[in-house]
This record gives C-alpha cells, structure tokens and sequence, in this order.
C-alpha cells in the first residue's frame, strides 16, 4: 500500500501547512497511487508522517473531504471515494496529433526514466495485468528558459523497451511510438484545474498551489490498444485549449478539434 509523506512541505511559502498537506494528498489519490475505496492510514499516523500537529492534520482531511475525495465511515476509518470518470470524446487526427508533433518540438529534460508495475489507476487505463510492468517517464518541457509543462506518461513495455532516456530527451514521445509500430489513432482525455503540489511547484519553479491545467491522456493505436498513458500538468499563464466543436463532413458524427497555445513566452 502507498504511504504518504512530508515531500517538500515548507511552513515560509505563504500557504498554510494543512493546505500544503490537502495538496500532496490529493495528488496522490488523483494520480491513482490509492486505489478507490482504499482505507487510509489514521489521523494519529498521518500526522507523524508529515510532522504535524494533529489539529493541521485534520484540517486537512476536512478539505479533502469537502472536495468529495474522501469520506469517514463512522467506527471504520477513512477511505478514498470512488472515482467519477467521465468519457469524453475522441478527437480528431488531423488537428489533435499536428498539435502533438508540435509540442514535441519544445526543449525538454526527462527528470525519470524506469520501468515499474504502475499505479492501479493507470494500469487500468492502459489494460495491463496486476504485475505488468510499464515505462515511466517524468519530463518538464520549456518555453526558452521557463518549464511550463511537467509530463508523467506511462507507456506498456513492450514498447517502452524500443527507446532510451536519450531518445525521450531528443525526439517527442509520439514519434518514438510511431516509430515502434503502434501509431496513435485516438485519443481519451479529460481537462481539469488544480493546484501546483510542493513537489510539482519545487521543478516548475513557482508557489506552491499555483493554478495549473491538468490533462490526463489516454492514446490508443488502430485497434484500439491503449499505447500510453499521460498526466500532463500546464502553467496556466502559458498553456491554453482551444476547442471547436463542428461536423468535419462525417455523416452523423461530430468530430473535435483541439488546439494547444503556448504564449507570453
């Protein structure tokens, strides 16, 4: 089971500690490190993990249970609550994958690079067994000097094994995908707000809980194969989605375009 932990958590960044803790919870239930109904440690442990006085602790809880991501289950203890997943839908090659291509071309450094059994979250969106093993990824990509976009992507092994740090530090990951033999031909996602965790904020070099876009994306190849799996956090200053939303001349069908801008850079 995943533990939580004190991470960068530092009382002088202007935002109080139980919001600082509120933020590293979340982010790890969002990222699917726990998985749905699981029981969380107790209030007494949690705050000896992140060193707090249990009033802060509390305060803590309170807030995620008030954003709807745990719930107390009187004598039993505190669970994560279950999911909503929405489907969204697919979105359309031409516009979508250019957009892709382009945002691949922004410098990057990859920060991880390992293979691992990933969380439950993520195993389930890209099919992969208990004990499947998959490549992680981390990057930042940049706009001149400044990282405006932190990359977590997850990809079956099989494929992952075709590349190497140094190419995922030279080419985009599409075209290393491509060039493995399972092109993309759709894409899932879903667009959210949050807040910047310390451990995100630390590497984007802003506040903790900045407002960032979060995307999370799932590609699949021709027959419907997950290929990768991404968590894409933007700084909102330079990262926008545009979406028109019209018939492309599919009879019956309605496809989407999206545009990704990156400005004041």
């Amino acid at each position: 089971m995943a533990t939580f932990n004190k991470k960068n958590l530092n009382a002088s960044l202007g935002v109080p500690l139980h919001r600082q803790i509120f933020l590293v919870m979340k982010e790890a239930i969002l990222s699917g490190n726990y998985e749905d109904g699981a029981l969380l440690p107790g209030e007494q442990d949690l705050s000896r993990s992140f060193d707090v006085s249990r009033a802060t602790m509390r305060r803590a809880l309170s807030d995620l249970q008030s954003e709807g991501l745990i719930e107390k289950r009187h004598g039993r203890g505190t669970f994560v609550k279950k999911a909503a997943r929405n489907e969204t839908p697919s979105l359309h090659e031409s516009t979508f994958f250019n957009q892709l291509r382009e945002a691949g071309k922004m410098k990057v450094k990859v920060l991880e690079f390992e293979y691992l059994v990933p969380p439950p979250q993520v195993r389930a969106e890209l099919k992969l067994a208990a004990n499947q093993v998959a490549q992680r990824a981390v990057r930042l990509r940049f706009l001149g000097n400044q990282p405006v976009l932190h990359l977590t992507t997850y990809v079956p092994e099989h494929i992952g094994r075709t590349y190497t740090r140094t190419d995922l530090g030279q080419k985009p990951l599409y075209d290393l995908i491509q060039r493995s033999g399972a092109p993309y031909t759709k894409a899932v996602q879903t667009i959210e707000a949050t807040l910047a965790a310390p451990s995100v904020a630390t590497v984007l070099k802003l506040e903790t809980g900045t407002p960032l876009l979060h995307i999370k994306r799932c590609v699949f190849d021709k027959d419907g194969n997950p290929v990768e799996y991404l968590s894409a956090l933007g700084v909102s200053d330079f990262n926008k989605i545009r979406m028109i939303l019209g018939d492309e001349g599919e009879r019956d069908s309605v496809n989407w375009k999206v545009t990704y801008y990156q400005s004041g850079g």
